[in-house]
């Protein structure tokens, strides 16, 4: 398992390989003999290497590969220096050349000795030290029931949020030619989860004419009424009235150049955006530490960085301000559990025997708890197969993370179960979330249209994922889903927790099949007939006032087999046009 920053640090170690490779061949190369010429040479090559450090911003850290990668064309370019103004000479003629053999030889071994230390700090030799940067505590589900609430969730997953937010800012003409809406970000505002983005600049041209105030605000989305506002930024004196320190900045105005300029001895991990409790914005990016010479990295603290006015603060990572949601960014966590879960018995055990090692599934979703924002994964163990050991909950203020052990279905058999549920309309389901619903462990999850708009709420029992319930509104998912665990023989207590009464005016319908809401019929049967549908067996029913009616045979087949023409037969639909799908039967 290799982590982001080591990544980054042999990509640009790669990159850089081809010039220690041919500096052995430096002296070979001849040059002008004009000292107006060399000044030249030399200049442009000075240039360039601090052009270079400029783009790419590395960090001068004992702990990052590419400073040792830095120093060493440092010393390259030191040498090459040297033998342009002294007049340094091929050992085979009289003619002036560059460098000096025992500059480059020092360059090349200290990126050797530097990439031999990066490995021997990673987990071959420091199992132990990588198993431990995350510290799991054992908890039961039954913990957490009053704590993983469906009002705690985001109700819309990023791609929906990007849609409804893209929307909203395409109907301000005067904003959208110059800005848009780059990436959203999950943070809690007035104690609700919602999605946010930060305008950025469309292109350098966007930049400079609009440099001097910078971006005009920022997006957000309300999961519940599933809708989005534009923030636009009150002016601030002297500073302009937009964030001038973005990621989408240019030159100086760029955010990561503008953090690493101020501390660069930094090695900076990922940015996060966020707002305080008046809703001004701060970008959050992680100072990083390491429990190894050059690995086991962790966050020992983080920046903020207030965006319009360029102003930052270091903060431990222990002592950041109470708004402050993310200082554990959740890729983060799902590394270092996977490191946590993999090493604890040793590396060749990793590899080979695996006896005890475990795994995050790739993903996770967020839940809100006590304020504070975590996220949840499946855990499983390192084989390939289809169901969860257990879960993790982590917190991505403080890292506190618990393992929940429970054998269940993994993300993915559940979503497949929700999609299946309504396979006759082609729905996808969204990365679910976890939640307590009477009890019992469950997946609640949307379902889109191929347009990417919501048109129903799932939730999936991650014990038995096979009792489903699909419907347009939280509150009536709770009530199928509820009927559906009888039917399966689960027993539960009904808990008094209140569904979000999400308002789907603000959602797009687009015209597509399935967006109608579910209403109540009452009907008797005039003629019946059995017919498959991409796999699946369905009851037509045909009324006595002529509409016909579909039910899923697998739904409800003790009631579907007992039909007989003539009988009474309450439901609720949902009208197709041509007939009616039935989502529930009285």
């Amino acid at each position: 398992m290799k982590h982001r920053t080591s990544q980054t640090a042999a990509q640009l170690a790669s990159r850089l390989s081809e010039t220690a490779t041919q500096a052995k061949n430096i002296r070979q190369i001849e040059v002008p003999t004009s000292p107006t010429q060399r000044f030249v040479l030399g200049a442009i090559l000075v240039a360039l290497f601090v052009g270079l450090t400029y783009q790419f911003h590395i960090p001068i850290s004992i702990h990052y590969l590419g400073s040792y990668v830095w120093v060493a064309l440092l010393i390259v370019l030191l040498g090459v220096l040297v033998g342009l103004f002294t007049g340094g000479k091929k050992p085979d003629d009289d003619k002036p050349g560059l460098g000096k053999p025992s500059l480059v030889a020092l360059a090349v071994l200290l990126v050797i000795i530097a990439t031999l230390v990066s490995f021997l700090s990673g987990p071959v030799l420091c199992s132990k030290t990588y198993a431990n940067l995350m510290s799991v505590q054992q908890s039961e589900f039954s913990q957490w029931d009053d704590k993983l609430l469906v009002e705690g969730i985001s109700l819309m997953d990023t791609e929906s949020a990007t849609r409804v937010g893209s929307r909203e800012l395409g109907s301000l003409q005067d904003v959208v030619s110059q800005f848009d809406d780059d990436e959203y970000y999950q943070i809690i505002v007035n104690g609700t989860p919602q999605k946010v983005s930060p305008l950025q600049y469309v292109g350098f041209f966007a930049w400079l004419n609009n440099r001097k105030t910078g971006t005009p605000g920022y997006v957000s989305v309300d999961p519940i009424r599933q809708s989005a506002d534009y923030h636009e930024l009150e002016s601030i004196d002297g500073t302009g009235d937009g964030m001038r320190y973005v990621p989408s900045g240019r030159f100086n105005d760029n955010l990561a150049r503008h953090v690493w300029l101020r501390y660069p001895t930094e090695v900076l991990g990922t940015t996060h955006f966020e707002l305080d409790e008046e809703g001004h914005p701060f970008y959050v990016t992680q100072a990083m530490g390491f429990k190894t010479p050059m690995g086991g990295e962790y966050v020992k603290g983080v920046i903020v960085t207030d965006p319009t006015d360029g102003s930052t603060e270091y903060y431990d990572a222990g002592s950041v301000p109470a708004w402050l949601d993310v200082v554990y960014d959740g890729e983060l966590l799902d590394w270092m559990y996977d490191c946590h879960g993999a090493y604890g018995g040793g590396f060749l055990n990793s590899i080979f025997g695996q006896v005890g090692c475990t795994r995050t599934g790739g993903d996770y979703g967020y839940v809100m708890i006590d304020g504070e924002q975590w996220i949840y994964t499946g855990v499983t163990s390192m084989g390939n197969d289809a169901s969860n050991i257990g879960f993790l909950l982590s917190s991505e203020k403080t890292g506190e993370s618990h393992f929940l052990p429970m054998a269940s279905a993994d993300e993915e058999s559940a979503m497949s179960s929700a999609e299946g549920k309504v396979q006759q309309f082609g729905y996808e389901a969204s990365f679910p979330s976890l939640v307590s619903i009477d009890g019992q462990p469950t997946y609640v999850m949307v379902l889109k249209d191929s347009a990417g708009l919501i048109r129903l709420y799932a939730m999936v029992n991650a014990e038995s994922y096979n009792v489903v319930a699909c419907e347009p509104d939280l509150a009536t998912c709770k009530e199928t889903y509820e009927r559906a665990m009888r039917s399966a023989g689960i027993e539960f207590a009904t808990d008094s927790q209140e569904m979000p009464e999400v308002d789907t005016t603000g959602v797009e319908t687009g015209g597509t099949e399935g967006a109608s809401k579910a209403e109540e019929y009452t009907f008797e049967v005039a003629q019946l007939q059995l017919a498959d549908d991409a796999g699946d067996t369905y009851l037509y029913v045909l009324s006595a006032d002529g509409e016909i009616y579909r039910i899923r045979f697998a739904d409800d087949p003790k009631t579907c087999m007992g039909l007989s023409t003539g009988d009474k037969l309450s439901c609720s639909a949902v009208d197709r046009g041509t007939y009616r799908e039935v989502v529930e039967l009285k």
